[in-house]
């Protein structure tokens, strides 16, 4: 299905939370639409684990050029619910990481 076969932009379409996915699959408890959740969930790890990449990319520098690139992609994570609803677990190992390149760009 090409984008433009969608009635509005994806821009103005409202995000959905967990809780107005949960009322999809009630409303509907079919095979493709467990499917299409499925999917969304996945997607969702993937935005996850973008934004770990930029958090990242953030403490270590980026070159210029990659900047409006970095700030665009994080604009658009920090607009999705799924990471403010199950947000991405760091590990102790990771966390002491940050600290101390947080540490060392002072």
């Amino acid at each position: 299905m090409a984008a433009r076969d969608f009635p509005t932009s994806a821009i103005q379409r409202k995000k959905l939370s967990a809780a107005a996915l949960r009322a999809i699959w009630q409303r509907n408890p079919s095979p493709d639409v467990r499917d299409l959740l499925w999917e969304i969930y996945r997607l969702q790890d993937v935005a996850r684990q973008a934004y770990g990449v930029v958090t990242l990319a953030r403490m270590w520098g980026i070159d210029k050029p990659f900047l409006a690139r970095l700030n665009a992609l994080d604009s658009a994570l920090f607009a999705e619910p799924c990471l403010w609803e199950r947000p991405l677990d760091w590990s102790t190992e990771e966390v002491q990481a940050l600290k101390r390149l947080s540490r060392d760009r002072r």
